[in-house]
C-alpha cells in the first residue's frame, strides 16, 4: 500500500493506491472534538461501532482529553489515543463575561496542541498502516495535519453549521477553504449544512450529503393514543399534556422560546400542560428568565440526559428550538417514542418535518408567539396530538442503508486516483 498527497497552491490532492481495498479490512484514525456529550459524541461511537461490526475496521480514535468516551470506544473495538488537540474554530460563549477568557483558552490549547498532538497520534499510531484519517466535526485540524504529515486520504463529516449554529470564530484564514482543500470529500449531514459550508468556501462538488442515522433501538415507544400527562383518569378534563426538551442550554438552543411562549398562554391553557427541559451546560440565563416571567408552574428545568431510552414514553410531545441545527437527532429519538414534534422553522428541521402532517413547525420571526400557538393547537386539540405522533415522518434510510453508504464513501476515498472522488 502506498499513499501520496500532492500540495498545488496549498490543495490537497489525495491518490492512493492499494492492493485489494475491497477484501481488506480498512484501518481508519477517527478524530473527535473535545465534548463528550452530545449529538456529535453519541454519533462518532455509533459510527466506529457499527463499522467495526458491519465491515470489520480496525483503528483508533484521537481524543482531546480523557474521558468515559475511552470506555466506550474501547467497547467496540477502536483503541483511544489522547493527543490534546485543541479546535480551530471556537464557539462564542452564551456568557459575555466568559467570551476572552474562553477565547484566550481555547486559542492556547489550539497553539499547544498544534505542537504536541501530531507527535502523541504518531507515537502511538503506525501511519503507515491506516488508510484514511476520519475528522467527526468541522471544528478540529488535527486530521488535516495528520493527513498531510503521513500522506493519507482524509474525510471531515460536516455535523454542525459551525457559523450560523455556534458562531464560531476561527484561528485561520478562511476556514472554509481550509478544510476543503485539506480534504478529498466532506459528509454533509443535511441540505442546510452543505449549503452554509458552500457559503464558507467548501468546494461544493467535494460534499457528499448523506442524512444522519440516528439509533433508536433503546427507545421505549409509547402505546398508541395514550396520554402521559398526570391526572385523575384518562380523558379527564384536568389532566395535563406533559411536554419535553432534551438539547442544551445555550442560546442556540432556544430554551428562552419555551420559556416565552408559556408566559404568553392563557391560564386556561397553561394549567393543563407541563414542560420539562433537559439540558447540557449551566442553566443560570435560563432560571433568571424563569424566575423573571413567573413560569416555573408549567416549565421544571433539568439537568442533561444522556440516555432519553426509558423516558421519553413519558411524555407526550417533543419540542426542539435550535436555531440553526445540523440536523436534529431529537426529532427522531422524539418520533421512536410516539411523541408529537414542536420544532422551530429553521436549521434542517423542514428537511424532517412537514408542518401539520408528521409535526408542527414554528415561525422564528415570531418565536414566542408562535411556539405558544402551536403548543396551545396541540393542548387543545389532543386528537390532532395523537394524529401527529402517529406519523412515521421523514426517514431518509435504514442503519444498513446508511452505514453501507459511509463505508462505500470511505473506500472510495481510499481508493482514488489523483484525488477524482465520486460525488454521485
Amino acid at each position: 500500500m502506498s499513499h501520496s498527497i500532492e500540495e498545488t497552491k496549498g490543495v490537497v490532492r489525495c491518490s492512493t493506491k492499494r492492493q485489494n481495498t475491497a477484501g481488506k479490512p480498512l484501518t481508519i484514525v477517527f478524530v473527535a472534538d473535545r465534548p463528550t456529550t452530545g449529538g456529535a459524541a453519541l454519533a462518532l461511537v455509533e459510527v466506529c461501532a457499527e463499522l467495526r461490526k458491519r465491515y470489520g475496521i480496525k483503528g483508533y480514535v484521537c481524543l482531546p482529553r480523557h474521558s468515559k468516551l475511552e470506555y466506550k470506544f474501547r467497547e467496540c473495538g477502536i483503541e483511544p489515543v489522547v493527543t490534546r488537540h485543541g479546535r480551530f474554530l471556537i464557539p462564542r460563549s452564551t456568557y459575555r463575561l466568559k467570551r476572552p477568557i474562553d477565547m484566550v483558552s481555547e486559542a492556547v490549547r489550539w497553539v499547544v496542541g498544534r505542537l504536541v498532538a501530531p507527535v502523541l497520534a504518531e507515537r502511538t499510531i503506525d501511519f503507515d498502516q491506516v488508510d484514511a484519517v476520519y475528522t467527526n466535526v468541522p471544528r478540529n485540524d488535527l486530521g488535516v495535519e495528520l493527513a498531510k504529515r503521513n500522506r493519507i486520504p482524509h474525510i471531515v463529516h460536516l455535523r454542525e453549521a459551525s457559523f450560523a449554529d455556534f458562531c464560531c470564530v476561527s484561528l485561520r484564514r478562511d476556514p472554509g477553504r481550509y478544510l476543503s482543500d485539506g480534504s478529498c470529500s466532506l459528509i454533509a449531514i443535511s441540505q442546510f449544512v452543505r449549503d452554509e459550508w458552500v457559503l464558507h468556501g467548501v468546494t461544493e462538488r467535494k460534499i457528499h450529503l448523506l442524512y444522519d442515522y440516528v439509533d433508536t433501538s433503546r427507545i421505549v415507544r409509547k402505546k398508541l393514543g395514550e396520554l402521559s400527562g398526570s391526572g385523575p383518569a384518562p380523558g379527564d378534563a384536568d389532566r395535563k399534556v406533559r411536554a419535553v426538551f432534551l438539547g442544551g442550554y445555550g442560546e442556540a438552543k432556544g430554551v428562552e422560546d419555551i420559556l416565552r411562549a408559556v408566559a404568553l398562554m392563557k391560564p386556561s391553557v397553561r394549567t393543563h400542560l407541563e414542560i420539562d427541559v433537559f439540558g447540557a451546560g449551566f442553566p443560570f440565563r435560563a432560571k433568571r428568565l424563569l424566575r423573571r416571567l413567573h413560569v416555573g408552574d408549567a416549565v421544571n428545568l433539568g439537568k442533561y440526559l444522556p440516555s432519553p431510552g426509558t423516558t421519553l414514553c413519558g411524555y407526550d410531545l417533543g419540542i426542539a428550538c435550535s436555531r440553526a441545527e445540523a440536523f436534529g437527532r431529537v426529532i427522531a429519538e422524539y418520533r421512536s417514542a410516539g411523541l408529537a414534534v414542536v420544532a422551530r422553522r429553521s436549521g434542517a428541521f423542514p428537511e424532517l418535518i412537514k408542518d401539520r402532517v408528521d409535526g408542527l413547525l414554528y415561525d422564528p420571526g415570531r418565536s414566542a408567539e408562535s411556539l405558544c400557538e402551536c403548543l396551545t393547537a396541540l393542548v387543545e386539540d389532543v386528537s390532532f396530538m395523537r394524529r401527529l405522533a402517529s406519523s412515521e415522518g421523514a426517514s431518509h434510510q435504514s442503519a444498513e442503508e446508511y452505514f453501507r453508504v459511509l463505508h462505500e464513501r470511505i473506500v472510495d476515498v481510499v481508493g482514488c486516483e489523483e484525488g477524482e472522488v465520486s460525488h454521485d
